[in-house]
């Protein structure tokens, strides 16, 4: 295996002129442009249906069902990614522990997001809740992990494809809707779950010809289950401090707040991407040096750093040069999202420089800390919004995020300096 890897490395360098890892980040960033754009088709379609305040709820609900969508596999993709990067043998294991864990624990969490429904977002339609529900929960449980298992194996055009094949199928439908004349959200939520569902179903057969059947053995559930928990609190955290503003401005009565909001702060996610497919690609390879201690983890992440910061900052700018033509794309009642980007144009760099300080945790075999650190910001997130929004709407939320993320970075910075400085006496007394 090993021979094949350095022979496709050295083929990638020739064709590409670079090295193996851009070669990697090249492919990343094609899975996540082609994302980004198929999700920009998404939100153009459903936002030119809906209007500011249709836009709002649908974007609310989204926000609210992806909270524990995360969860659906117990951070066992993450186990997985860790297990197969080190030993591509493991896949067929590893990803049939992946899929026993979320076909228990992610349809009891399904079940238990559409009951709380009711109460969190009161009034609203909770066949959709439950729709969307679906459709997040397969999108995290089973397209995820097959791009995560891709790019293990350092399949980076697959991991593309399965990307792409994600944002698409919602983009069809969503496009479909917008030309039809769809006025029903009921009936954009069933499509969209339906299409889904084929295109989850239909990227597992195209891993398991490719690569194998998934095997379960029930008794790896337990253990893979107590440590991807660590991995999935990182990750429901994560995504508690992204969406919760969203859904909450939502359920204190913004609803064209909430819509302006959504579609700035997904103007902004986009200008991520750059940095997002060099996160991608290089997440394997943390887990492979952070085997050797956090030093080689931390090396790691100092030299994708320069290219992280570049790569933050110009997607910035050209989200915020972008965001004048957003009413025109969106509709005229959305020129309200420049303020939105304006304000949100530094969260671009602060988010970068938490992933390649957060990979160098988790790499090293520091998730717990990690976890633990997001969890206590996603907190203070929700605590900043509930005291913010009711008095200042969006402009309350967005100094919740900055409050918070950068509480986040700094505890970040602290676990990894503290690892360093446990690890820096065995360096020494082994001469390395």
């Amino acid at each position: 295996m090993s021979v094949i890897n350095d022979a496709r490395d050295k083929f990638s360098v020739l064709i590409n002129g670079g090295s193996p890892e851009r070669w990697r980040s090249s492919w990343s960033l094609v899975g996540f442009a082609g994302r980004a754009l198929l999700a920009a088709v998404t939100i153009v379609g459903i936002a030119r249906s809906l209007g500011t305040a249709g836009y709002g709820v649908y974007i609310g609900i989204v926000a609210y069902v992806g909270l524990l969508a995360p969860l659906a596999s117990l951070g066992v993709g993450e186990v997985m990614t860790k297990r197969v990067a080190r030993n591509p043998g493991e896949l067929r294991h590893a990803w049939g522990t992946t899929l026993g864990t979320t076909f228990t624990t992610g349809a009891v969490l399904y079940i238990a997001t559409v009951a709380a429904g009711t109460l969190i977002l009161p009034g609203r339609d909770l066949a959709t809740i439950a729709l969307f529900g679906g459709v997040e929960f397969l999108s995290t449980g089973m397209m995820h992990n097959h791009a995560r298992a891709y790019a293990a194996l350092d399949r980076y055009p697959q991991m593309a494809a399965t990307h792409i094949a994600d944002s698409g199928a919602r983009a069809v439908i969503a496009l479909a809707y917008w030309l039809l004349g769809g006025s029903s959200l009921r009936t954009l939520a069933l499509a969209m779950f339906a299409s889904i569902l084929f295109t989850s179903l239909a990227s597992g057969f195209a891993l398991a010809r490719a690569h194998g059947s998934p095997r379960l053995a029930w008794g790896d559930l337990r253990p893979a289950a107590k440590e991807g928990s660590r991995f999935a609190l990182g990750d429901a955290a994560q995504t508690v401090q992204t969406n919760v503003d969203q859904t909450m401005l939502l359920s204190a009565g913004f609803d064209k707040e909430a819509g302006l909001y959504g579609a700035g702060v997904r103007l902004i996610q986009y200008s991520l991407l750059p940095a997002n497919s060099i996160f991608a690609a290089a997440y394997p390879e943390f887990f492979r040096r952070g085997a050797n201690g956090i030093e080689a983890a931390y090396s790691y992440s100092r030299e994708l750093r320069r290219r992280v910061v570049t790569a933050t900052l110009g997607g910035a700018l050209i989200a915020v040069l972008f965001s004048p033509i957003a009413g025109f794309i969106l509709g005229d009642e959305f020129d309200g999202v420049v303020p939105v980007v304006l304000a949100m144009a530094i969260y671009p760099l602060v988010r970068g420089l938490e992933i390649n300080t957060a990979d160098v945790l988790s790499g090293s075999g520091r998730q717990a800390y990690r976890s633990k650190a997001q969890f206590f910001t996603a907190g203070l997130n929700v605590a900043l919004n509930i005291a913010l929004i009711p008095s200042y709407s969006w402009k309350g939320a967005v100094a919740a995020t900055y409050l918070s993320e950068l509480v986040f970075l700094g505890l970040l910075l602290f676990g990894v300096r503290r690892g360093r400085a446990v690890e820096a006496p065995s360096r020494t007394s082994t001469g390395l």
